[in-house]
């Protein structure tokens, strides 16, 4: 007899209505505002869908317990008036179609070269998104593959192993996770994703996303409180870096590092290339933001010439990817060449649905 906990894993194929109906729970029907409507919801949708990673079979795993929103729940939901669960759902995507049964004979086939979903460098396995039992932020711990790897572009990932059932499958990406306002503040995700990479790179901490606002404190150099806390400054940032033991390079619109853009694609290039993760700091029309560089693309055509010397190359980066908290993962940015030097045609789109364009303002590094 199988464990009842594999009993009731779901089987869907992968389409709008059933991604909004794995991300739904008892607050939230997959019909109601913040799912369909949420930038991230349409960023999934698109990241996983035909002209993205081409997701065909979603995996939901219920009950599934994740040590981030743990650590959020008992620290403040467990308290609330409201009743709220302490199990989250994971859901899986694959790039494979296949039934509950293929599902099951091979979740208990010990033998893996018949497999072709359970390998341990599987190709069709996609990654998979936390979703949390709650009204608002349900975007949690985000590990999903990066597309279009070629030669061209450069990505901030490290591996990572995930157990599904017992079948362990190895991946290279970066987490990410939905902005939660009531335990974290903003830029607290964008810094939390970044020292997942620098703990492979330094063995540093890697604290949760409430214990980097309270880390970050109120210095006395802005309005509020130390926690709960709306938005970090740049010298609250700074705080939560230097917290874990790391030293951190700041630039603002004081440097050409920002003010030329091709210094600027030279500058965060050279880290990106050694796996250093970037805190790129933008102006949207709604306010200031700070999102994790991960990624970044060149032309497929190398330059001519002169051209070719790897720092001219790399001033010619035409896209970079971000984790954004308020979007997705990998969230691809293009340069505004024809504007503002400084500016980023990001993935947030107006009310007209246009993109909408960012002023690139600070990196920490």
């Amino acid at each position: 007899m199988q464990p009842k906990d594999i009993q009731s894993v779901k089987i869907l194929a992968f389409s709008k209505e059933t991604l909004s109906k794995s991300l739904a729970n008892e607050h939230i029907s997959a019909q109601e505002i913040p799912i369909v409507k949420k930038k991230h919801f349409d960023f999934l949708l698109s990241y996983l869908g035909e002209s993205g990673l081409n997701a065909s079979t979603i995996v939901v795993e219920y009950p599934y317990i994740s040590k981030s929103y743990l650590n959020d729940f008992a620290s403040y939901y467990s308290l609330c008036f409201d009743s709220y669960s302490k199990y989250c759902k994971r859901i899986h995507f694959f790039k494979e179609q296949f039934s509950k049964e293929t599902f099951n004979s091979e979740l208990f086939n010990s033998e893996s070269n018949s497999n072709r979903i359970f390998t341990k460098e599987s190709e069709s396995y996609l990654g998979n998104v936390v979703a949390k039992p709650l009204p608002e932020a349900i975007i949690g711990p985000t590990l999903l593959k990066t597309y279009n790897n070629d030669a061209s572009r450069i990505y901030t990932t490290k591996k990572y192993h995930v157990n599904l059932y017992g079948k362990k499958i190895s991946f290279e990406s970066l987490v990410y996770q939905e902005q939660d306002t009531v335990v974290s503040a903003c830029a607290t995700t964008a810094i939390w994703s970044a020292f997942h990479k620098a703990f492979k790179l330094f063995q540093t901490p890697i604290p949760n996303p409430n214990e980097i606002t309270s880390s970050a404190g109120n210095l006395f150099f802005s309005y509020g409180r130390s926690f709960p806390n709306h938005g970090l400054d740049q010298h609250q940032i700074g705080n939560a870096i230097h917290s874990v033991g790391l030293v951190s390079e700041f630039r603002d619109t004081m440097s050409k590092n920002i003010t030329d853009i091709d210094n600027f694609k030279s500058f965060i290039s050279a880290y990106l290339r050694m796996g250093i993760p970037i805190l790129l700091g933008i102006r949207l029309p709604q306010g200031l933001h700070l999102i994790t560089i991960s990624g970044l693309k060149v032309p497929s055509v190398k330059p001519q010439g002169n051209d070719n010397w790897p720092g001219m190359r790399f001033s010619k980066v035409d896209k970079i990817y971000a984790h954004d908290d308020q979007t997705g993962p990998f969230a691809k940015m293009e340069f505004d060449d024809s504007q503002v030097k400084n500016k980023l045609i990001t993935s947030w789109t107006d009310k007209n649905n246009n993109p909408v364009n960012a002023e690139i303002i600070s990196v920490n590094i």
